[in-house]
């Protein structure tokens, strides 16, 4: 992607958080915004349809956690899971509580994807649609979302750059012809634009083992159970195919960025598996005496921001422009008027 300041193309990676998809263009228009992790739990009242689970999940809430409701939507299923886990490893008696911590995994899965339906479909975004226009070949999205907003961007700005079998970091199959750039403008790439998404995504089927491809469906918010992984701090990645590859695929490409592109991630304390990822690779790459040429943080937090710029020192200095951004509205109308960042 080509740098605010001088124009020239280098290797870029766009980090997309969940401030990403609420700061969508369309999000002040609907009824249902997409969810962060704070307002989960709430949003789940301006449900359509899936009331019923949607019911029980928040009475599940209610009963361990009380009427509590500063209780974000990673912090449940943090417990969620070691609630599994305790029942799994320490084996004592096959009591209900098993199954009932089970179903309230399956639940979400199946809430978030009426939400995002909700939300998210039929509604393009201007935001991810430039933003997918100005990605080159070689550069990677690292989306933290299960929606297809950025998806549907590529698949609508992308062309021949958005066309490779291993644009998602792993093979794909089933209607993975719906999932390609619609025109070919351009020369043929030899190598695509590449979305990692870490958690899995609302259009992913399931993983076909004897393909080793991740099985795609045509409609982004069409299937009942998606294969995603609810949020926890204790991720076991390794044990999610195709997740652990796609992770690794992450990882290589902030070791090989030169630029960063943050949009609503705000790297929280709690996100464990992450920060370590990042902070190995930009120390990886210290190592090998490549800075930044660009670091943009979208965030409306300044503490966010901070945190950020200080997990990233390593591979900051002075020759780096660095870019803070309130929101996605404004890196926005920044890219689509180069000229007005120059002079800001």
């Amino acid at each position: 992607m080509k740098t605010l300041d001088t124009g020239r193309s280098v290797e870029t990676v766009v980090i997309l958080g969940a401030g990403a998809s609420r700061g969508a263009s369309f999000a002040d228009y609907v009824s249902l915004p997409p969810f962060l992790d704070s307002d989960f739990f709430e949003l789940t009242h301006l449900l359509t349809t899936g009331q019923d689970d949607a019911r029980r999940l928040r009475e599940q809430l209610y009963s361990d956690f009380g009427s509590a409701t500063d209780v974000g939507m990673e912090e449940f299923f943090t417990y969620v899971e070691c609630c599994r886990e305790v029942d799994r490893e320490l084996n004592v008696s096959r009591g209900p509580k098993r199954r009932q911590y089970a179903d309230a995994a399956d639940r979400f899965v199946r809430i978030v994807t009426l939400m995002l339906q909700q939300s998210c479909r039929y509604n393009p975004c201007a935001y991810h649609q430039q933003l997918a226009a100005r990605l080159e070949p070689g550069d990677t999205v690292i989306s933290f979302n299960y929606d297809t907003i950025i998806d549907d961007a590529l698949v609508k700005m992308g062309g021949n750059r958005w066309r490779g079998n291993d644009r998602y970091g792993v093979p794909v199959t089933g209607r993975g012809d719906a999932w390609v750039g619609e025109t070919t403008t351009g020369r043929p790439c030899n190598s695509t634009v590449r979305l990692l998404k870490l958690h899995g995504s609302t259009h992913w089927r399931s993983w076909d083992e004897k393909a080793k491809a991740v099985l795609l469906a045509k409609d982004g918010y069409g299937i009942k159970q998606p294969l995603l992984v609810p949020p926890a701090w204790n991720k076991r990645i390794t044990n999610h195919q195709p997740l652990g590859e796609i992770w690794k695929k992450a990882r290589r490409s902030l070791q090989a960025a030169r630029a960063l592109i943050i949009i609503g991630y705000s790297l929280p304390r709690t996100d464990l598996l992450f920060r370590a990822l990042l902070s190995l690779d930009t120390c990886q790459s210290m190592e090998r005496r490549q800075k930044l040429r660009q670091l943009c943080i979208v965030n409306p937090s300044a503490s966010d921001g901070m945190r950020l710029r200080g997990v990233l020192a390593s591979v900051v200095d002075g020759s780096t422009n660095v870019r803070p951004f309130k929101s996605f509205k404004d890196y926005h109308f920044t890219t689509v008027r180069p000229t007005a960042a120059k002079t800001r």
